[in-house]
């Protein structure tokens, strides 16, 4: 059962090269101004300049301070709060005298624009908080400073600069907690309407940065205005789903967001403008968005799709990789096609991933080397892309990534090669070139369980390519991964089985739900419900193996998850019967799960309000399977009598000679003792092939048969969706085959 993919490029503004500082005021410039603005350009000095004049160097310098001494003496907070009126006066003095004199008359802020006396006063307050309890304050300021008509916007901005910088600072603080911790604080903001002023605030200034839509000239501080609500944004949505379908709910804000990337991409055919830091900021928070599904309908109506083929036409490496990210989130399978005349941001992102494993920072143009894996992750979601990925020379570096990164790092690129190795052709490679699987057959033994697992994962997938190869250490490494169960499939006794559930954990309410309902109709069921990150073969040998119906459990997430992936193939493989259970209405399941769900018959659990009326369907197509059976009396079995013949039959060919020239069918008795071998061997001699019937016996052959004439309809679907027979002319080979037997 995955779990969410790890943070890419574009979802955040990153604080990498911000730690690099000692003092806080320079940090929080360069989280206030994107790096990537032109800095000889006249104008986009002078933001800085009011970025500055916003903030106020030695006015962050001692916030930055108080905070970090904060824990450890809680004497401090009543003292500042006691003398912050006096402190707050200091800090004006000594930032006029640290700020540059004017350099012209015509200024975005006036020098003595400065928060309201309640705000600078609240904000001595919280400076002193741990950063949750501070950003949760801050939301209340915000709150109380947007609901104030004569409030200054200089008061604002900066309100929501230092909640974004006290956002991403848990991060750094707390990175084991940041998701969990980020969530509650964007519910808060959510709960307290907050985040649709920032929209409000948005809406009425991005379309200014648009020449099409105003011809006035936009102001510094409407520029500075933009930055900051765009970097805050690319924070909250990396980590609040429920931020993003906020963004994607507001059709004004959507609206102008897709013009503002439009009127670069199309209208200007250029990405070097003097607004181009925040522009890059309104692509990441799409990008943030197109990462949930439920979002990809708004935006494909939002004319997404077409906007970010333009972007990617564009020279703009950085813009090109994030839109090509952007692009395999809102893309069905058969639309995706498009990336196979579009490899050019696939090559410079596995050249990217070259160049950052050279540098002592393991960064390359912005992007550091476990974002660029986790990227190859994310394009890799899409089937087409895998091989495309490999064909770009990505499957090197990221070995590489595996000999020399750290931990994080190597867990990062592993799990990139395991999405890659569930291309038959990309298998293929990776055992015949043989350098990447014998790296991971090392960290198989890795003493980090995150390592070690995804290095096992990864084996697993590649099993059946390493027992065929003729090398010894790949033959052996294919059975010591196999799964070990107490009992192979055909020992197990019909008392044993259970049904097992097959989710993402993304699904967990509902599957919870159906869990609870089928134990208390006697099902035995065998269910992970912890989340499972670890060993793919621990859940196949415990759940699948002895399964005597898997229930997949069909979302977007699902379909996204390598766990879910392998489970469902296996068994799919193994010839479990699988129930596809619908957990969202609007899905249509495509590419290896809509393969895997094909025709059968499922049971759509979307609709809570006829989850009862559902639920009872289900168990009454369950059946018996996986429930104790009581034990009955052997029943006795007439039996067939052979058709009678005269000659003995002989074994070569699908009927025998009767020696007057006649052809007869062969008796039942004898097919069903043939052997494997023996089946394979009238398969040939009827020109029939089929890896499928491999393991076929007599007795199976004439059940098959048959199927034929007393279901048609179940044997044909058998035959395609079981047997994977679909080529026509082996189809009535077989089938012609069949009559004759």
């Amino acid at each position: 059962m995955g779990s969410s993919p790890s943070v890419q490029k574009g979802l955040r503004q990153k604080q990498t090269s911000i730690n690099k500082s000692k003092d806080p005021g320079e940090n929080s410039d360069k989280f206030l101004h994107n790096s990537s603005l032109n800095r000889d350009d006249k104008e986009v000095q002078n933001v800085e300049r009011v970025s500055q004049e916003l903030k106020g160097t030695a006015y962050l310098k001692l916030l930055s301070n108080m905070a970090e001494t904060a824990d450890q003496n809680e004497a401090l907070e009543s003292r500042k709060i006691s003398q912050k009126n006096v402190d707050y006066e200091k800090l004006r003095a000594k930032d006029k005298e640290m700020t540059s004199p004017k350099a012209n008359s015509e200024r975005a802020l006036d020098e003595e624009s400065e928060l309201s006396e309640s705000i600078k006063s609240e904000m001595l307050c919280v400076e002193v908080k741990r950063p949750k309890e501070k950003c949760l304050q801050v939301i209340r300021l915000l709150k109380s400073a947007f609901e104030k008509e004569d409030e200054d916007r200089s008061s604002v901005v900066r309100l929501l600069h230092e909640l974004s910088k006290a956002y991403i600072g848990i991060e750094t603080l707390r990175p084991d907690i940041y998701r969990v911790v980020g969530n509650s604080i964007m519910d808060f903001l959510i709960d307290n309407n907050v985040d649709d002023y920032i929209y409000e605030m948005a809406i009425e200034i991005l379309p200014k940065a648009c020449k099409r839509k105003s011809k006035s000239k936009v102001s510094q501080i409407d520029r500075v205005s933009l930055i900051v609500i765009f970097n805050s944004l690319i924070n909250f949505t990396d980590v609040s789903d429920r931020i993003c379908s906020r963004v994607c709910e507001k059709t004004e804000f959507l609206e102008v967001m897709t013009e503002s990337l439009a009127y670069h991409a199309v209208v200007m055919g250029t990405w070097d403008t003097n607004d181009g830091s925040f522009t890059n900021n309104v692509l990441g928070v799409l990008y943030n968005c197109s990462c949930w599904y439920a979002n990809r309908q708004h935006l494909r109506d939002a004319g997404l799709i077409w906007i970010l083929k333009r972007i990617i036409d564009l020279d703009d490496l950085d813009m090109k990789l994030t839109a090509t990210l952007a692009l395999a989130g809102i893309l069905d399978e058969e639309e995706s096609k498009f990336f196979k005349s579009e490899t050019q941001a696939m090559e410079e992102m596995s050249k990217l991933l070259g160049l950052a494993m050279q540098e002592p920072e393991r960064r390359c143009e912005g992007w550091s080397a476990q974002e660029l894996a986790a990227a190859c992750s994310r394009l890799a979601g899409n089937d087409v892309n895998k091989a495309l990925l490999v064909n770009a020379g990505i499957l090197d570096h990221l070995a590489e990534m595996c000999e020399s990164g750290n931990e994080q790092e190597k867990t990062e690129a592993l799990g990139a090669i395991w999405a890659l190795a569930f291309d038959e052709t990309n298998r293929d490679k990776m055992v015949e070139e043989g350098t990447v699987v014998e790296l991971i057959i090392k960290l198989k033994d890795s003493t980090a369980e995150s390592v070690r697992t995804q290095a096992g994962n990864i084996l697993w997938t590649l099993r059946e390519e390493l027992a065929e190869s003729s090398n010894k250490l790949f033959q052996q490494t294919a059975n010591e991964v196999v799964p070990k169960i107490s009992h192979s499939s055909e020992e197990l006794s019909s008392n044993t089985k259970h049904v097992m559930i097959s989710y993402n954990w993304g699904s967990k309410v509902t599957v919870f739900k159906i869990h609870e309902g089928l134990e208390r109709n006697g099902f035995r069921v065998w269910i992970d419900r912890n989340e499972m990150k670890g060993s793919i073969v621990d859940s196949i040998a415990e759940g699948v193996e002895n399964a005597e119906v898997l229930l997949m459990c069909v979302s977007p997430k699902y379909k996204n998850s390598k766990y879910c992936r392998a489970e469902a193939e296996y068994a799919f493989t193994n010839d479990i019967d699988i129930v596809p259970l619908l957990l969202e209405s609007e899905y249509k399941a495509d590419g290896w799960l809509g393969l895997i769900k094909g025709a059968k018959k499922h049971f759509d659990f979307s609709n809570d309000d006829y989850f009862s009326g559902t639920f009872q369907a289900l168990v009454k197509d369950l059946g018996i399977r996986g429930k104790a059976k009581i034990k009955m009396e052997p029943q006795i079995i007439p039996e067939i009598s052979p058709v009678l013949q005269t000659n003995p039959p002989a074994f070569s060919g699908d009927v025998i000679d009767s020696g007057h020239g006649i052809r007869v069918s062969r008796p039942i008795s004898q097919v069903a003792e043939w052997s494997c071998d023996q089946v394979q061997k009238w398969l040939q001699d009827n020109q029939c092939r089929g890896p499928s019937l491999k393991n076929f016996t007599g007795t199976e052959l004439l059940f098959l048969k048959s199927l034929r004439d007393e279901a048609p309809e179940y044997f044909y679907n058998y035959l395609d969706t079981k047997l994977r027979i679909r080529d026509l002319k082996q189809l009535s080979k077989l089938v012609e085959a069949l009559k004759r037997l």
